[in-house]
């Protein structure tokens, strides 16, 4: 269990709640154990962990090297999965 992560995630999950108004659809479709993959088109820096807190479930992401080359982003997205 990674501290900072669910950490992030429960944070995430308050502000998303409180600034947006967003649902999942087709819940029951969920797979709920084993891996998964989400493959997201997605528009905004947002959509990500949008998609993560959606999930309810550890997620590890993919990003282009760049987004981990910054001292202080890279580390941060390090510690967050």
């Amino acid at each position: 269990m990674n501290l900072w992560y669910w950490t992030g995630y429960y944070l995430a999950t308050i502000l998303a709640r409180l600034f947006f108004s967003f649902r999942v659809v087709h819940r029951e479709r969920q797979i709920l154990r084993g891996p998964v993959i989400l493959a997201m088109n997605h528009q905004s820096y947002l959509d990500p962990p949008l998609a993560g807190i959606s999930s309810g479930r550890e997620v590890y992401f993919l990003a282009r090297k760049t987004l981990l080359d910054g001292p202080v982003l890279g580390r941060l997205l390090r510690k967050l999965n």
